[in-house]
């Protein structure tokens, strides 16, 4: 989520005002698949695009053909429920 020092409605102070979240850029991609009319698609992503990409994939599986993930960071789900972010986290939880 990105912030501008400059632009009033994006200051700082105003963080909880205005947010475009993880979940926002899932669903830009599925506004530009269903724009284009886009029946099922094969998705790519690297590092945060990568991560959106497996999140759009669990989200929306019935757009998914394929999926391919460069450079992600480690996320485990149950279900849509995100249950670890990191490495650490992920094997404390399998202990």
């Amino acid at each position: 989520m990105g912030f501008s020092t400059h632009y009033e409605p994006c200051r700082p102070e105003s963080r909880t005002q205005l947010q475009y979240t993880i979940d926002d850029m899932v669903d830009d991609c599925l506004s530009i698949i269903e724009r284009y009319r886009l029946e099922c698609i094969h998705i790519i992503g690297h590092s945060l695009g990568a991560t959106i990409a497996q999140l759009f994939a669990i989200k929306y599986p019935e757009k998914t053909t394929s999926l391919t993930a460069i450079s992600s960071p480690l996320i485990a789900f149950k279900g849509i429920e995100l249950i670890a972010t990191d490495s650490k986290e992920y094997l404390s939880l399998r202990a």
